[in-house]
């Protein structure tokens, strides 16, 4: 496992700094990196599967469950959280997030509560995912709010 390490374009890494707030449980399945500046905020449960990668600057805050399966990378500046933080309209302010494996989610994407990703999926940069959108393995999904736009896609590593 490395963490707050590596090396990113476009950032200070001397100067990035990562937070570890995880009074929660983290289960590494495997390797995993998580790069510099990266901040997990872990009241509930995050499982990372065997060889995750967490670009820099990225933010995973779980309250209840965040699953990422194994081998799905994560751009910079991604944020992934399964809470609002906060009930609105007295409705419960968490749900789950599950990523499968061999997802690959583009810079500055959000994953919001209840979102499922299934596995082979592609997450296009500054995309918006919420729990409301229908995916099926290896589509590419774009926008805000998200949206799917191709089928049968793969990517390479």
């Amino acid at each position: 496992i490395t963490i707050g390490l590596g090396w990113a374009p476009l950032f200070d890494w001397r100067r990035s700094r990562g937070v570890w707030d995880v009074p929660g449980e983290v289960v590494f399945e495997g390797p995993a990196e998580i790069l510099h500046g990266t901040k997990l905020s872990v009241a509930g449960r995050l499982v990372l599967g065997p060889n995750v990668f967490v670009n820099a600057e990225s933010c995973i805050s779980a309250t209840r469950e965040i699953v990422v399966g194994a081998d799905t990378m994560i751009a910079w500046h991604t944020l992934i959280m399964d809470s609002d933080a906060h009930s609105i309209g007295g409705q419960d302010p968490g749900e789950p997030v599950s990523i499968g494996e061999r997802v690959l989610i583009g810079a500055r994407a959000t994953v919001l509560k209840g979102a499922r990703l299934p596995s082979g999926t592609i997450v296009a940069a500054s995309s918006c995912v919420t729990r409301r959108l229908r995916i099926e393995e290896c589509d590419l999904v774009a926008g805000n709010p998200a949206r799917v736009v191709r089928s049968g896609v793969s990517w390479q590593r």
